[in-house]
């Protein structure tokens, strides 16, 4: 019997150069990683819509946005072949102070953001399910809760009985 060996290596950007931590990939064109089977590697990054970067405070904000995420991660895909998959996004809803923060509405971003996904054809993780993010609320017991599930409705999903079949269908090719 064979042994299929199930593993991928998920390398994460930095923070610098106008990104959040774990967005700015750029050093993938002068130095990429490279794995003896390059097909294991996926490069993830994390982007909220609550940054003081200039780009958010621009005239022609929120469409500055499409070239600011080509620029950071969104050419990776196309010319190194590795998925790119934001491991976190998310924000506010509305502007709120929470223990003194003020956290700015960034419901145009999200939303901003979703279609920049769908039009890459992007996976990504909302951050953040439950209550533990004061910057960026929740997909629970948040006052904005049905409108961040209505956001991301319109992503596309894959449910676990159909990525279950995928991994058979996979496995069976190697024997």
């Amino acid at each position: 019997m064979m042994t299929i060996i199930r593993w991928i290596v998920v390398a994460e950007g930095v923070a610098g150069g106008g990104c959040w931590w774990g967005e700015n990939l750029s050093g993938e064109s002068d130095r990429p990683i490279e794995l003896l089977i390059p097909q294991r590697l996926a490069l993830s990054v994390h982007i909220y819509g609550h940054g003081n970067f200039p780009y958010m405070r621009a005239a022609d904000f929120p469409a500055n946005l499409a070239a600011v995420w080509d620029a950071h991660f969104g050419w990776i895909s196309e010319r190194r072949g590795a998925p790119v998959l934001l491991g976190e996004w998310g924000g506010s809803w509305e502007a709120r102070t929470w223990n003194g923060h003020d956290i700015p509405n960034t419901a145009t971003w999200q939303t901003t953001l979703r279609d920049y996904l769908r039009l890459r054809n992007m996976s990504s993780f909302y951050w953040t399910l439950n209550d533990n993010s004061y910057k960026t609320g929740s997909l629970f017991h948040d006052p904005h809760a049905h409108e961040k599930a209505e956001l991301l409705s319109h992503l596309p999903a894959t449910s676990l009985l159909e990525l279950q079949v995928r991994l058979l269908l996979i496995a069976a090719d190697c024997f």
